[in-house]
């Protein structure tokens, strides 16, 4: 019997089954580590949303301060977008009395109305929650629509502007969400007081 050849092959055989055993735990690894790595940048895109949103508010505060009117009222057009559109372009403000020549813009750094990640971006105004209606005596909000953003996302971004103790987060507190199914969602954001209860 051929000693040599027969513990050439159980080595190899051991070889083989270490290698698989490395490739299995690698493989673990590697779906650990991924996912870590996914979630770590959920994190990141979170932090980062939540200062844009807050450097938003501050833009409409100063607008509204600036032109000393509600900003559907400034806009040529009076609705979401164009009201959104105020905020970076002086053509979109209507020429009626004076608000073009306090404009003092541009409030926000965006140049245009779609978001590079998170969709269309525009404003709608709504009491404190997002899905009501103003009137009566209600306090009117402008509130930041952006139209394509994972329920997952607007979850961690409202942990970090409202805490994480609201029994009802998607309803509650400044940040706000629809679940779209199919990981997609709206994100709305209670931005500025409005000057006005109308809707536009």
């Amino acid at each position: 019997m051929n000693t040599s050849f027969s513990q050439h092959s159980e080595s190899g055989a051991l070889f083989g089954l270490d290698a698989r055993i490395a490739l299995a735990i690698f493989g673990v690894l590697s779906l650990v580590s991924g996912a870590a790595l996914l979630a770590g940048l959920d994190s990141s895109r979170a932090k980062s949303l939540a200062t844009e949103l807050s450097d938003l508010g501050k833009g409409i505060e100063a607008l509204q301060y600036d032109l000393r009117d509600d900003i559907f009222t400034v806009a040529t057009v009076p609705n979401g977008t164009e009201a959104f559109r105020t905020l970076f372009d002086k053509e979109a403000v209507a020429e009626t009395g004076t608000w073009r020549g306090r404009w003092l813009g541009p409030y926000i750094t965006f140049t245009g109305t779609q978001h590079p990640r998170y969709g269309a971006m525009s404003l709608e105004k709504h009491p404190a929650v997002h899905s009501q209606s103003c009137g009566g005596d209600d306090t009117c909000y402008q509130w930041v629509v952006y139209g394509n953003v994972k329920p997952s996302i607007s979850a961690e971004v409202n942990t970090i502007i409202d805490g994480p103790h609201e029994t009802t987060p998607e309803n509650q507190g400044r940040l706000q969400w629809d679940d779209g199914g199919d990981d997609t969602g709206i994100l709305y954001y209670r931005a500025a007081k409005a000057l006005t209860t109308e809707e536009r």
